[in-house]
């Protein structure tokens, strides 16, 4: 039997699903570098890959004072 239980998130932007090459948040899906917080998202972030994230590329980050920061990289390959 299947069970539903009601969301309360109350959060504005929501991580709805995600595969390789794509992320949708709420009804959107994107395929390029993204910062997503609850109530904040930046789109077109400039880092396309893990080597190009600065000091200064980590500024949009700060003033959201994450409890957790979690960065995407893709695909590993050896």
């Amino acid at each position: 039997m299947t069970s539903f239980s009601l969301d309360n998130n109350q959060a504005k932007y929501q991580i709805r699903a995600f595969k390789p090459g794509y992320i949708q948040v709420n009804d959107m899906i994107y395929h390029q570098s993204l910062i997503i917080s609850a109530q904040q998202l930046v789109e077109n972030w400039t880092p396309t890959q893990a080597s190009e994230i600065t000091r200064e590329t980590l500024a949009f980050v700060i003033p959201l004072q994450p409890s957790i920061l979690l960065i995407g990289t893709g695909k590993r390959r050896n």
